[in-house]
Protein backbone atom coordinates (compact mmCIF):
# COMPACT_ATOMS: atom_id res chain seq x y z
CA UNK A 1 0.00 0.00 0.00
CA UNK A 2 1.63 3.47 -1.17
CA UNK A 3 1.08 6.42 0.88
CA UNK A 4 1.13 8.43 -2.61
CA UNK A 5 3.31 11.52 -2.06
CA UNK A 6 3.72 10.92 1.44
CA UNK A 7 6.70 10.04 3.83
CA UNK A 8 7.35 7.56 5.30
CA UNK A 9 6.30 7.33 9.51
CA UNK A 10 8.93 5.53 12.04
CA UNK A 11 8.33 4.68 15.41
CA UNK A 12 11.00 3.38 18.23
CA UNK A 13 9.36 1.50 20.73
CA UNK A 14 10.80 0.22 23.95
CA UNK A 15 8.71 -2.09 26.94
CA UNK A 16 8.33 1.22 28.94
CA UNK A 17 7.30 3.55 26.28
CA UNK A 18 7.22 5.05 22.32
CA UNK A 19 10.44 6.64 22.24
CA UNK A 20 9.72 8.38 18.87
CA UNK A 21 6.90 8.63 16.70
CA UNK A 22 7.84 10.83 13.67
CA UNK A 23 5.98 11.10 10.56
CA UNK A 24 7.26 12.40 7.31
CA UNK A 25 10.42 10.69 7.30
CA UNK A 26 12.84 10.38 4.06
CA UNK A 27 14.80 7.81 4.93
CA UNK A 28 15.92 5.51 7.86
CA UNK A 29 19.06 3.98 8.18
CA UNK A 30 20.16 1.05 10.28
CA UNK A 31 22.57 -2.53 10.59
CA UNK A 32 21.01 -5.97 10.21
CA UNK A 33 22.12 -8.73 12.28
CA UNK A 34 24.99 -10.05 10.61
CA UNK A 35 26.35 -6.73 9.50
CA UNK A 36 27.76 -5.00 12.32
CA UNK A 37 31.45 -6.93 11.78
CA UNK A 38 31.61 -5.54 7.80
CA UNK A 39 30.06 -1.99 8.78
CA UNK A 40 27.34 -2.63 6.37
CA UNK A 41 23.89 -1.03 6.37
CA UNK A 42 20.59 -1.13 5.14
CA UNK A 43 18.83 1.95 4.11
CA UNK A 44 14.84 2.13 3.56
CA UNK A 45 13.10 4.60 1.81
CA UNK A 46 9.63 4.79 1.08
CA UNK A 47 8.39 2.14 -0.66
CA UNK A 48 10.28 -0.29 0.47
CA UNK A 49 9.53 -3.56 -0.15
CA UNK A 50 7.66 -5.69 3.37
CA UNK A 51 10.76 -7.45 5.65
CA UNK A 52 11.43 -8.15 8.80
CA UNK A 53 15.09 -8.16 10.49
CA UNK A 54 16.51 -8.76 13.55
CA UNK A 55 18.77 -5.54 14.56
CA UNK A 56 22.18 -5.95 16.61
CA UNK A 57 22.80 -3.17 19.21
CA UNK A 58 23.96 0.12 17.21
CA UNK A 59 22.81 3.37 16.05
CA UNK A 60 20.59 4.27 13.56
CA UNK A 61 19.47 7.48 11.81
CA UNK A 62 16.80 8.83 9.68
CA UNK A 63 15.92 11.64 7.71
CA UNK A 64 13.34 13.90 7.96
CA UNK A 65 13.57 17.31 5.74
CA UNK A 66 16.51 18.66 6.02
CA UNK A 67 17.28 17.61 9.32
CA UNK A 68 19.20 14.18 10.27
CA UNK A 69 18.53 12.70 13.61
CA UNK A 70 20.39 10.08 15.71
CA UNK A 71 19.61 7.08 17.92
CA UNK A 72 21.50 4.73 19.93
CA UNK A 73 19.16 1.34 19.93
CA UNK A 74 19.64 -1.71 22.05
CA UNK A 75 19.38 -4.27 19.55
CA UNK A 76 15.71 -5.92 18.59
CA UNK A 77 13.72 -6.19 15.76
CA UNK A 78 12.47 -4.04 12.64
CA UNK A 79 9.45 -3.97 10.70
CA UNK A 80 9.60 -2.18 7.64
CA UNK A 81 5.52 -2.52 5.84
CA UNK A 82 3.07 0.02 4.23
CA UNK A 83 5.57 3.16 4.52
CA UNK A 84 6.39 2.42 8.19
CA UNK A 85 9.58 1.57 9.81
CA UNK A 86 8.62 0.19 13.69
CA UNK A 87 11.54 -0.47 15.95
CA UNK A 88 11.26 -2.84 19.22
CA UNK A 89 13.88 -2.20 21.27
CA UNK A 90 14.69 -2.76 25.15
CA UNK A 91 16.18 0.41 25.18
CA UNK A 92 16.39 3.54 22.76
CA UNK A 93 17.64 7.04 23.22
CA UNK A 94 17.61 10.32 20.78
CA UNK A 95 21.66 11.69 20.22
CA UNK A 96 20.00 15.19 19.24
CA UNK A 97 22.91 17.73 20.15
CA UNK A 98 26.50 17.92 19.73
CA UNK A 99 26.72 18.32 23.26
CA UNK A 100 24.84 14.87 23.81
CA UNK A 101 28.23 13.46 22.12
CA UNK A 102 30.53 15.30 24.38
CA UNK A 103 29.08 14.21 27.33
CA UNK A 104 28.78 10.79 25.66
CA UNK A 105 32.25 10.39 25.42
CA UNK A 106 33.24 11.67 28.71
CA UNK A 107 31.18 8.56 29.47
CA UNK A 108 32.76 6.53 27.56
CA UNK A 109 36.48 7.95 29.47
CA UNK A 110 34.77 7.42 32.65
CA UNK A 111 33.11 3.81 31.75
CA UNK A 112 37.14 2.79 30.67
CA UNK A 113 38.52 4.15 33.90
CA UNK A 114 35.41 2.49 35.95
CA UNK A 115 36.36 -0.84 33.98
CA UNK A 116 40.16 -0.62 34.42
CA UNK A 117 39.19 -0.85 38.59
CA UNK A 118 36.30 -3.77 37.92
CA UNK A 119 37.07 -6.99 36.67
CA UNK A 120 34.08 -8.74 36.34
CA UNK A 121 33.19 -10.13 32.47
CA UNK A 122 29.43 -10.19 32.42
CA UNK A 123 29.70 -6.65 34.28
CA UNK A 124 32.78 -5.91 31.54
CA UNK A 125 30.83 -6.89 28.27
CA UNK A 126 28.11 -5.32 29.19
CA UNK A 127 29.59 -2.15 29.87
CA UNK A 128 31.63 -2.15 26.62
CA UNK A 129 28.88 -2.75 24.36
CA UNK A 130 27.06 0.48 26.16
CA UNK A 131 30.86 2.43 25.06
CA UNK A 132 30.73 0.57 21.36
CA UNK A 133 26.91 1.77 20.63
CA UNK A 134 28.15 5.34 21.84
CA UNK A 135 31.45 5.07 19.77
CA UNK A 136 28.86 4.50 16.53
CA UNK A 137 26.33 7.17 17.33
CA UNK A 138 29.27 9.18 17.42
CA UNK A 139 30.74 8.14 13.93
CA UNK A 140 27.61 8.09 12.47
CA UNK A 141 26.98 11.80 13.22
CA UNK A 142 30.47 12.99 12.68
CA UNK A 143 30.22 11.61 9.37
CA UNK A 144 27.02 13.17 8.52
CA UNK A 145 28.16 17.11 9.96
CA UNK A 146 31.89 17.05 7.86
CA UNK A 147 32.59 20.20 6.72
Amino acid sequence: MSLGTEKMILQVITPEKVVIEEKDVDFVVFKTEGQEEIGGELGVLRDHAPMLARIPTSAVRYKKGDEQYYLAVAGGFVEVRDNRVTILSNGAERVEREEELKFALEARARTEAWLKGKIGKVEFDEKMAEVELKREAIRMYKEDHKE
